[in-house]
C-alpha cells in the first residue's frame, strides 16, 4: 500500500523508503522468529548398541626363525639299472626312503631344524615352497615337506618352539653328477 504523509495542499510525494524498510523489518521479525522455533525444537534421541560393543587388540612379539641344522639326503648313486625317475626323500622324522631299483644311498642324512621365537601362548603356522638345487648350472627341484603348526611355550619370559624339516628330490638316469644345493624357502606367521 502506498503511503502519503501531510495533510490538506498539495498532495505530497509518496514515501516509498518508509514503505520498504517497514517491509524489510517484518521479514527480519518473521526470520528471526522461524529460526528460534527451529533452535528451541528437540533433537531426535540418539541410539545406542545394547549390547555394547567392544574393542579388542592382540599384542605379540615379532617372530624370528633361526635354522639350526641343515637338510642333508647323503649321497645318491644312480646304478645303471635305474628306470625313469625316482625320488630320494626324507620325513621330518629323519627316514630316509631311497627310491626304487637302480638308486643307492649311503651317508648320514639329516632333517633341517628350526627354533621360532615369539609370544609365548600363541600357535604358529609354517609355510615351505618347493626351490631349486644347484650344481654349477644343473638344477635339480627340491621339495619340502609339509609341517604342522607349532605352539610356543614359555621359555625364559619368551615363546619358543621347534619343528624338524624333510623334504625330497627326483633324479633320473639324465641327472648330472654334483654337490646339489640351495636355500630352503621357510617362512612362519601366527595363525
Amino acid at each position: 500500500m502506498l503511503a502519503m504523509l501531510g495533510t490538506g495542499g498539495p498532495p505530497l510525494k509518496p514515501v516509498w523508503g518508509i514503505f520498504l524498510m517497514t517491509s524489510l523489518f517484518r521479514k527480519a521479525a518473521f526470520a528471526v522468529t522461524a529460526l528460534s522455533a527451529v533452535a528451541a525444537t528437540p533433537a531426535f534421541a540418539a541410539a545406542t548398541a545394547s549390547p555394547a560393543a567392544t574393542a579388542t587388540v592382540v599384542i605379540v612379539r615379532a617372530l624370528t626363525l633361526t635354522a639350526n641344522q641343515n637338510l642333508d639326503l647323503g649321497t645318491v648313486t644312480i646304478n645303471n639299472t635305474i628306470t625313469g625317475s625316482q625320488t630320494v626323500s626324507l620325513t621330518n622324522l629323519g627316514v630316509l626312503t631311497c627310491g626304487a631299483a637302480g638308486l643307492t644311498c649311503t651317508g648320514t642324512p639329516k632333517v633341517a631344524k628350526f627354533t621360532v621365537t615369539g609370544a609365548s601362548g600363541q600357535t604358529v603356522v609354517v609355510t615351505t615352497a618347493s626351490g631349486n638345487l644347484t650344481s654349477g648350472a644343473n638344477t635339480l627341484l627340491f621339495s619340502p615337506n609339509s609341517v604342522s603348526n607349532v605352539a610356543l611355550a614359555a621359555v625364559a619370559g619368551v615363546g619358543t618352539g621347534t619343528f624338524d624339516l624333510g623334504g625330497a628330490v627326483s633324479v633320473s638316469g639324465a641327472t648330472k653328477d654334483g654337490t646339489y644345493s640351495g636355500n630352503i624357502s621357510v617362512s612362519v606367521d601366527y595363525q
